[in-house]
């Protein structure tokens, strides 16, 4: 098994940050599943998660 990494950025709502479960939804619409991930940058309007996981 390969673990593979990816940044993905999501747009904030309301400057909000999105919940667990958009947050994964969007790793696995990436094609991984995920393994672990962290918000490691915040902007205005967007947040930047980088994603380990398996490629689906």
């Amino acid at each position: 098994m390969t673990i593979i990494e990816k940044k993905i950025n999501l747009n904030l709502k309301n400057g909000t940050l999105p919940e667990i479960d958009t947050i994964e939804n969007a790793i696995k619409e990436a094609g991984l599943e995920p393994v672990r991930w962290a918000i490691v940058d915040i902007n205005k309007n967007e947040c930047t998660i980088l994603a380990n996981g398996v490629q689906k």
